[in-house]
């Protein structure tokens, strides 16, 4: 029920921010009235929030470990295992440039912090 969504949602919201990007400085409103439907994506991988409970804090992201695992954070009978860095940069990335388009500031930041922890990690 985890399994690999840091390697699909990353390329899912890196691509809707490159749109909204784009749209925007053609003088589109994508990003605005898709923000919604995208900010479900970011949240259920990343979510730093108390409300709603539908969504657990860091779902994949394992601040300790500085990476994400592909199974969740969970144990499992065989153990954890782990994302690609590239899978996790993506993600993270992406939400940091979706989060700048739409212009949330909050979720920028504790992106930018989480890829600041995935390059020591």
């Amino acid at each position: 029920h985890y399994i690999d969504r840091t390697k699909e949602f990353g390329s899912i919201i890196y691509a809707c921010a490159a749109v909204a990007f784009v749209d925007r400085n053609l003088g589109g409103r994508w990003g605005s009235r898709n923000r919604q439907a995208v900010n479900m994506f970011v949240r259920d991988v990343f979510s730093m929030e108390d409300e709603p409970v539908w969504f657990p804090k860091s779902r994949c992201f394992d601040w300790f470990s500085g990476h994400s695992w592909s199974s969740g954070i969970g144990e499992h009978l065989y153990g954890r295992h782990a994302s690609n860095i590239e899978d996790d940069a993506l993600l993270l990335f992406g939400i940091k440039a979706w989060a700048r388009v739409t212009g949330d500031e909050l979720v920028e930041l504790q992106a930018a912090l989480a890829l600041g922890v995935l390059k020591e990690a």
